[in-house]
């Protein structure tokens, strides 16, 4: 019986570097004007649980018909809890008394937070760009999360009968955030990055997130996440070979 050959790890890491220079990266930058969150994305490892997380709406619409907008989010319950949101300054009573503000609520369960809305009574309306709301967070585990907008619940609203934004509609003027405190090469999140890490990234290099995704595709290799499995992320599971946290 032949005995099947196993790379070695610097062969293995030999071998997908000169895979690289054939490699396309995928970018994800909203669509102007957009609502998307800030930052998009952070990657740092220092957030160990027990840290906070903070998140901005944004629009960068600059119209000077704003009148209401509305979003509702999806986490990772198993490393972010929802714990406030705090209104923005777009749509506020220091621009008018009649505007309401209703921050939501949070599901730590599912992992959402719903029914988060502004907008002003007796059609009052007014410019952006500027920030819905600020979202906090706890951090209460090690791994990574996409901080998403349900589409048919997102818009920014005028007056008139057509949105100025909608989730659905513009779905590419719509960009979600990205959270890990995972150290950087940690593809399986056993809080160290080693030849399991290698191997995962092994079988997904050279894939992209699609649309449609490559068979081969596995986020927890996307390092950077830019929606690509490539010598950046190689290039950062070599610099923490060996590290741990």
């Amino acid at each position: 019986m032949k005995r099947k050959r196993i790379l070695s790890t610097t062969s293995l890491l030999f071998a997908l570097a000169m895979l690289a220079s054939s490699l396309v990266r995928v970018s994800a930058v909203p669509e102007s004007p957009y609502i998307m969150v800030v930052p998009e994305k952070t990657l740092d490892s220092a957030l160990t649980p027990g840290s906070t997380y903070t998140v901005t709406i944004y629009t960068d619409y600059a119209g000077s018909n704003v009148w209401s907008w509305q979003f509702a989010l999806t986490f990772n319950p198993a490393v972010l809890n929802g714990t406030e949101v705090v209104n923005g300054n777009l749509i506020t009573t220091a621009k008018d008394p009649s505007a309401i503000f209703q921050a939501g609520v949070f599901n730590n369960t599912k992992g959402t937070l719903e029914l988060t809305y502004a907008f002003f009574d007796y059609g009052t309306t007014t410019s952006g760009p500027g920030t819905f709301a600020t979202v906090s967070f706890d951090v209460i585990g090690y791994g990574s999360s996409d901080i998403s907008f349900m589409r048919d619940r997102t818009s920014l609203l005028s007056l008139d009968p057509d949105p100025i934004i909608d989730g659905v509609r513009d779905y590419y003027s719509v960009g979600d955030g990205f959270f890990s405190n995972k150290l950087i090469g940690d593809a399986n999140t056993d809080r160290k990055v080693d030849a399991y890490d290698l191997r995962k990234l092994g079988k997904a290099y050279g894939s992209t997130v699609g649309p449609p995704p490559s068979s081969n595709w596995n986020g927890e290799c996307d390092f950077n996440h830019d929606f690509a499995i490539n010598k950046t992320d190689l290039s950062d599971l070599r610099s923490n070979y060996g590290k741990s946290i």
